[in-house]
C-alpha cells in the first residue's frame, strides 16, 4: 500500500504544478498549436476557414446541380488560368530602371583620355562613350533597339526591343518598365543593378549591368528588319558575318548613337 500512494504522488504532482494560469494562447496561422500551459490544453487551427468551405460547398453544388462534368470543369479552369497568367504578363514583371553598383570598369582600348563626367557604355570589348545624359546604343535599320539614359537621380533607364531570330518579341523596355512575352522566352533575372532576359535556348538575349554610376555594360542578341548585332563579352558580331573584337567610339552630343546597321 504505502508503495503504491508514493506512485500515486509521483504521478500527481507535476500535472498540480502547471495548474498556474499563463493566459489564453490562440495561434491564427494554419495548422500551428498553440499551448497554453494551464491543463495541457491544445488550440490547433487547421484546414480552411468557414467562409472558404461555404464557398467550396457552393461551387461543389453547383457542379451537382447543373451536372456539371467535373473533367470539363478542371478544363475550363486550367484554361481561365492561362488566359490570367498571360495577362499577368503584359504587367511589368520586374524593372527596368537601374540603380548603380560599384563595380569597377572593364578594361578598354581608347587612347585619349575619356572625360570624367562621360556615360560609357561598354559593348563586348568596344566602349562608347558620351557627354549627354542619353545614347542610342545599339540601332538596326532606324530602330533603336538598346537605348540608355541616365536620369537626374542617378537611376539608368532602359528602352530596349529584343527579338528571335524569326522576327517575334521576346521581351521590351519602355521608359524603365519590362514586359516580356510569355510565349517566347526562358526566364528573366534582374537585380537593383542588372537586367538580364534568356530566350528559349537559354542564351542571354539581353543583359544590362549598370557597374556604377558613369558606366553600363551590355551585351545580348538584337535582331532588327535589316540585320542583327550580337554582343557578348570579347566582341561584337554584325549580321553573323561582321567581327568587331575592340573599338571606342565618342559620341559627345546628346541623343548619340553607337553601333549602327543599316
Amino acid at each position: 500500500m504505502r508503495y503504491s500512494l508514493v506512485l500515486v504522488l509521483l504521478i500527481s504532482l507535476p500535472c498540480l504544478s502547471q495548474t498556474a494560469t499563463t493566459g489564453q494562447a490562440i495561434t491564427n496561422q494554419p495548422c500551428s498549436i498553440a499551448n497554453t500551459g494551464t491543463g495541457n490544453k491544445i488550440h490547433i487551427n487547421c484546414g480552411i476557414g468557414k467562409e472558404q468551405g461555404q464557398k467550396m460547398l457552393a461551387i461543389l453544388n453547383k457542379i451537382l446541380v447543373d451536372r456539371l462534368d467535373p473533367r470539363e470543369v478542371m478544363s475550363a479552369l486550367n484554361q481561365l488560368h492561362a488566359e490570367v497568367s498571360y495577362l499577368s504578363s503584359l504587367i511589368p514583371v520586374t524593372t527596368g530602371e537601374l540603380l548603380p553598383a560599384d563595380q569597377p570598369d572593364p578594361p578598354n582600348i581608347c587612347k585619349d583620355p575619356i572625360p570624367d563626367n562621360a556615360l560609357k557604355v561598354f559593348l563586348g570589348a568596344a566602349v562608347l562613350y558620351t557627354q549627354g545624359t542619353s545614347v542610342d546604343a545599339v540601332v538596326v535599320g532606324a530602330e533603336p533597339v538598346v537605348s540608355l539614359e541616365r536620369s537626374s537621380n542617378g537611376t539608368l533607364l532602359i528602352n530596349a526591343t529584343v527579338r528571335s531570330p524569326d522576327g517575334r518579341i521576346i521581351a521590351q523596355v519602355v521608359s524603365g518598365k519590362f514586359f516580356i512575352n510569355p510565349n517566347n522566352y526562358y526566364r528573366a533575372e534582374s537585380d537593383k543593378s542588372t537586367l538580364t532576359v534568356y530566350d528559349q535556348q537559354g542564351h542571354i538575349a539581353l543583359k544590362v549591368r549598370y557597374l556604377n554610376p558613369l558606366s553600363v555594360l551590355v551585351m545580348g542578341n538584337f535582331i532588327g528588319k535589316t540585320g542583327s548585332v550580337a554582343v557578348n563579352e570579347k566582341e561584337i558580331v554584325l549580321n553573323g558575318a561582321i567581327h568587331i573584337e575592340g573599338g571606342c567610339i565618342s559620341r559627345p552630343k546628346p541623343g548619340a548613337t553607337g553601333i549602327t546597321i543599316r
